[in-house]
């Protein structure tokens, strides 16, 4: 499973994917809550990315539809 949490925050939802086995990246438009989210995380020692992004304008393509 694969899990972009978008506005992650700290990181509750991510790290609880990351703890089920899911590959994740999660973002925050704020640098304190992604140096949170990345600090959680790595306690744990879960391979979380972790990105500074705005919604808007996230460096990812559009998943193609089926």
């Amino acid at each position: 499973m694969t899990v972009l949490d978008v506005a992650a925050g700290n990181g509750n939802v991510a790290i609880e994917a990351a703890r089920r086995g899911a590959k994740v990246t999660a973002s925050d438009l704020t640098p304190s809550m992604v140096e949170m989210g990345r600090a959680r995380s790595e306690a744990e020692g879960l391979p979380i990315t972790w990105l500074e992004a705005d919604v808007k304008s996230l460096p990812f393509l559009p998943a193609a539809s089926t």
